[in-house]
């Protein structure tokens, strides 16, 4: 046996990890498949002004990513995409909605927008904080 401490991994070999891990874990999550869902907005020259990202794994949504260009922002596009998606979501069964945020980033607008928090990582990566945030979508 050899262990190895690798500074750079390749894509590859965390490939490779992950399989196995997700191999394991559809063992006890009967299969349970991520479904990856997007919303965009466009301006006239067809490009991206604002949008959300997100994944479905069973009963939850996971957001991922939500941005909305400086020009758009104050205008409610943020919480028209974060509606539709939560709209989206529930149409596929989910009954709850879960997303990370920064400090610096977009705690009071989940708060506004039904989410509480559930936990904060204080030092984050160093002297911010993580929040981790959940919403009833019942």
């Amino acid at each position: 046996m050899k262990i190895e401490l690798d500074s750079s991994p390749k894509i590859s070999d965390i490939e490779e990890i992950r399989s196995h891990l997700r191999k394991f874990n559809d063992e006890h999550l009967e299969g349970i498949v991520e479904q990856p869902v997007a919303i965009y907005v466009y301006n006239d020259e067809q490009e991206k002004i604002a949008g959300i990202t997100a994944e479905i794994w069973g009963n939850w949504l996971h957001v991922r990513l939500l941005w909305v260009a400086e020009s758009l922002r104050g205008s409610n596009m943020g919480i028209r995409l974060l509606k539709r998606l939560e709209e989206h979501a529930v149409s596929q069964g989910c009954q709850y909605a879960q997303v990370e945020t920064f400090s610096f980033q977009a705690r009071p607008f989940y708060e506004k927008n039904g989410y509480s928090c559930q936990m904060t990582l204080e030092d984050y990566p160093l002297s911010t904080a993580l929040h981790y945030l959940v919403k009833n979508l019942r």
